[in-house]
């Protein structure tokens, strides 16, 4: 079990509680050793801010197709051509900018990577 919430968490105050590295630089964990749980563990990959990657597919690209690129999952055309257009955001600065209307959807392909 992973402990994620402030009540899961707040039943392990008091107890001894260590942090647990896993293999080589596989995982590390939080583990209350009381009780022998894995409270929370955390990967390298986790630390990877995910990022949204918008392409306005009404724009003329050379030699850019979004569909041929989805349909052979080449994902890193896709996200080089949203950095040409200046459409890459963090995944809280997406939410924003759509909830703000920052941002026209219309006829766009969204990756989130």
């Amino acid at each position: 079990m992973s402990a994620i919430t402030y009540k899961e968490l707040d039943y392990h105050v008091g107890h001894k509680v260590e942090l647990v590295k896993y293999g080589k630089e596989k995982e590390i964990c939080l583990e209350c050793e009381d009780c022998n749980e894995v409270l929370k563990s955390y990967t390298p990959e986790q630390d990877k801010e995910t990022r949204v990657y918008l392409t306005n597919c009404s724009q003329d690209s050379k030699g850019f197709n979004f569909r041929d690129c989805e349909y052979k999952a080449e994902y890193d055309k896709i996200k080089d051509e949203a950095e040409k257009q200046g459409t890459v955001y963090s995944l809280e600065g997406f939410q924003e900018a759509c909830n703000n209307e920052e941002i026209d959807l219309t006829n766009s392909f969204i990756l989130i990577d």
